[in-house]
């Protein structure tokens, strides 16, 4: 509790906790004396998946928000803080939306229900670590930076990272680290991590809904509802573009696991997927009817109805489907 700096980002759930446990633990064997972290958000009995409680109504919202804490959140935490004291590391929380610890009075609330020693130290300034734009950091952000040694955040921009003298590990919650790769970050030593496999099923449902969209015509019918047009033909004449999933044979470009998790929604609604992956040799991925390597994939685009790219932005990738690639698909 030396006042140095370091970070990480963590949720909720059984993987994300352990995360959380062998980043504290690796982060003496590296150098770091303050770990970053995001609070957590659990659901509430019974539930799935996170709700993030702001509001005291309808009243049984505040019977979830108590359960929340009294289960899950302060016995994380009770058992968090040790573990960092015993590895000599500061923890810190990054106030965000979607966590339940997000703004003063619920970090007040969590320090009250911290072990005797431990010291809540909240910047309350608008900041942000995107390194892809966005406004630039604060000064309280930049100074705050000033003797941290590992940094976690959707990227860290280059002012950041300049005022970051001390820096050893970033960790971005993206997977791409295209916008990382700036001259100083790269001329530097500082390590780099990302949260590979993290964004798998968000980035599946949202392209899962995209594709229905397109086959199930919602985007024509979005125009003909804002227009205040109805028009049956255009959804069952001869020439309608409405089309079933379980009719499709979709192109999935890279079968890591965003393309496996795209691939396993598509194929449980029927999908025909073929994925195309740097080493077909290591097997079948989850989803996958079958894969073919780089070299194998434009000769079946005549035969694809969708196509789908999931690999990662690497100079290999960079304008992997052009003009060309796209005039072979066919025409429906």
């Amino acid at each position: 509790r030396d006042g140095a700096g370091a970070v990480v980002g963590i949720g909720s759930g059984a993987d994300h906790r352990r995360v959380a446990e062998a980043t504290i633990r690796l982060a003496p064997l590296l150098g770091v004396k303050r770990v970053v972290m995001m609070s957590g958000c659990p659901g509430g009995p019974g539930d799935a998946n996170a709700n993030w409680i702001t509001t005291a109504w309808p009243p049984e919202t505040a019977a979830v928000l108590a359960w929340q804490w009294r289960e899950r959140i302060i016995p994380l935490w009770r058992d968090l803080l040790p573990l960092a004291e015993a590895a000599g590391v500061t923890v810190a929380l990054e106030l965000h939306g979607q966590q339940s610890v997000y703004n003063v009075p619920s970090l007040l609330r969590l320090r009250e229900a911290a072990p005797a020693g431990w010291e809540a130290v909240v910047r309350d300034a608008p900041t942000t670590a995107d390194g892809d734009g966005g406004a630039p950091p604060s000064a309280a952000g930049l100074a705050a930076i000033v003797d941290a040694e590992a940094y976690a955040g959707f990227g860290i921009s280059p002012p950041l990272f300049r005022a970051a003298r001390g820096l050893r590990w970033v960790h971005t919650a993206a997977a791409g680290v295209g916008g990382l790769l700036f001259p100083e970050m790269v001329r530097s030593d500082v390590l780099i991590t990302n949260s590979a496999g993290v964004h798998a099923i968000p980035m599946a449902e949202h392209v899962l809904g995209g594709i229905l969209v397109l086959l199930r015509g919602l985007d024509l019918a979005g125009e003909h509802q804002r227009a205040g047009r109805w028009d049956r033909q255009a959804f069952v004449g001869a020439a309608t573009p409405v089309r079933e999933l379980g009719e499709c044979h979709v192109l999935v470009l890279g079968a890591g696991g965003i393309g496996s998790a795209i691939a396993g929604r598509l194929s449980a609604l029927g999908a025909r997927c073929t994925g195309v992956r740097r080493h077909p040799e290591r097997g079948l991925p989850d989803g996958f009817d079958r894969v073919v390597g780089p070299g194998a994939w434009q000769a079946l685009l005549g035969g694809a109805d969708v196509l789908v790219v999931s690999a990662p932005a690497t100079a290999e990738t960079r304008a992997l489907v052009s003009a060309g690639e796209l005039d072979r698909l066919p025409a429906h």
